[in-house]
């Protein structure tokens, strides 16, 4: 596995977190918030693949 990939594995989760809590903070909706994490994850993930994409889809 490429260094890349080994970080966005990592980063992705923390992106998404990071994303999440800001939404929080600002006032979305729980509902918004979870929308934002998946968007995030998926989009690291797709964009790095450090799964494989089925994993993902």
């Amino acid at each position: 596995m490429h260094i890349y990939r080994q970080w966005a594995f990592i980063a992705g989760p923390l992106l998404a977190a990071g994303l999440a809590a800001s939404m929080s903070f600002y006032g979305w909706d729980a509902k918004a918030c979870w929308t934002g994490i998946v968007v995030m994850l998926c989009v690291i993930w797709w964009i790095f693949e450090p799964v494989p994409i089925p994993v993902i889809a």
